[in-house]
């Protein structure tokens, strides 16, 4: 649990109320949902297991193509992603 903390920088909860500590808990645990889904789509084309993927570098790699995957025309962001989903596996 502590990686998933450090890893998905939840170590400082910043919301003031209780419904914003609760919303910024989902926020985070529909981050980690995401970032899973990722390793185990990149897993389908290569012979890892999401297992033997690191979260840490799947979470960097998204960072790193997140915003030309919101800028681009479609073609281009299934290309990107097809992109992202090889680095996420060979990482």
């Amino acid at each position: 649990m502590r990686h998933r903390k450090t890893t998905l920088k939840m170590e400082l909860l910043t919301a003031k109320t209780p419904e914003m500590v609760r919303k910024e808990i989902w926020t985070h645990l529909f981050a980690y949902t995401l970032l899973r889904t990722l390793m185990w789509q990149a897993t389908t084309t290569s012979e890892r297991t999401p297992f033997q993927l690191s979260l840490q570098g799947a979470r960097q790699q998204l960072n790193q193509m997140v915003s030309l995957l919101a800028t681009t025309t479609k073609a281009q962001r299934q290309r990107l992603y097809q992109v992202l989903l090889e680095q996420v596996a060979s990482g």
